[in-house]
C-alpha cells in the first residue's frame, strides 16, 4: 500500500454467504474514480479460484489482493481505513465487533445480527444484502470523507467496549447465573 491508499477490508471465510462477488462488483465502480482505493480480503475458501477469476475478469488486479487465511488480522485492520461485509446472512459476526474495536468504520449489509453490532449512520452504514449499487454508493461516501471515516469509527469503537467488552459480557453472563439460581431456589 503506499501513502495516500484507502485501504478497505474484509475478513470472511470465500463463500456465497460472505458476498464477496457484490463487493467485487463494487469496487469496478470505484476504482476508476478513485484509483488509490485499494481492497483486501482476508480468508480462504471454496471460492477462492473463482473470486480470483473474478478479479482478472473485472480488470481490478491492481486494486484487489486476496490474502488468504492470515494470523496477523489485528495488523491489518490497523493499517485498514474501511471494514466492509456484505454478507448475505449473518449470526452476530464477531469481525465486526473487532472492526469496531480497531475503529475502523463498517459498511454492511442489513442482516440478522449485523445491525446489533453496526448502527446505521452512527458507526456505520448498513445496506440491502446482495445490492452492488448500495455497496459502491456507501463505500464512495466514507471514500470521500475522512472526517467521517474517524467519527464513525470513533462511535463504533464506542460501540463495541458498551456492548461487547470481556467485563461487559462477564456481567451479563453474571446476572443471568444469578437469575437462574434464584429461580431455582424460589422453585424448592
Amino acid at each position: 500500500m503506499a501513502e495516500g491508499d484507502v485501504v478497505v477490508t474484509t475478513v470472511a471465510s470465500l463463500t456465497s454467504q460472505k458476498g464477496h462477488e457484490y463487493l467485487l462488483q463494487a469496487a469496478r465502480d470505484l476504482v476508476g474514480r478513485h484509483p488509490t482505493v485499494r481492497f483486501l480480503l482476508v480468508g480462504d475458501g471454496g471460492l477462492g479460484s473463482e473470486l480470483a477469476n473474478q478479479i482478472t475478469a473485472l480488470r481490478l488486479e491492481g486494486h484487489v489482493r486476496l490474502l488468504g487465511r492470515r494470523i496477523d488480522v489485528p495488523e491489518i485492520m490497523a493499517a485498514s481505513d474501511i471494514f466492509v461485509l456484505p454478507s448475505l446472512w449473518e449470526g452476530l459476526p464477531l469481525v465486526l465487533v473487532e472492526a469496531g474495536m480497531a475503529s475502523l468504520p463498517v459498511i454492511a449489509s442489513r442482516v440478522d445480527g449485523i445491525p446489533e453490532v453496526v448502527e446505521d449512520g452512527r458507526s456505520g452504514i448498513l445496506v440491502p444484502p446482495g445490492d452492488p449499487c448500495a455497496l459502491a454508493v456507501a463505500l464512495r461516501a466514507l471514500i470521500e470523507d475522512a472526517a467521517l471515516r474517524a467519527q464513525m469509527g470513533k462511535e463504533g469503537k464506542a460501540i463495541a467496549l458498551e456492548r461487547f467488552s470481556m467485563e461487559r459480557v462477564a456481567s451479563v453472563v453474571a446476572g443471568l447465573y444469578h437469575q437462574l439460581l434464584t429461580r431455582k431456589i424460589k422453585k424448592k
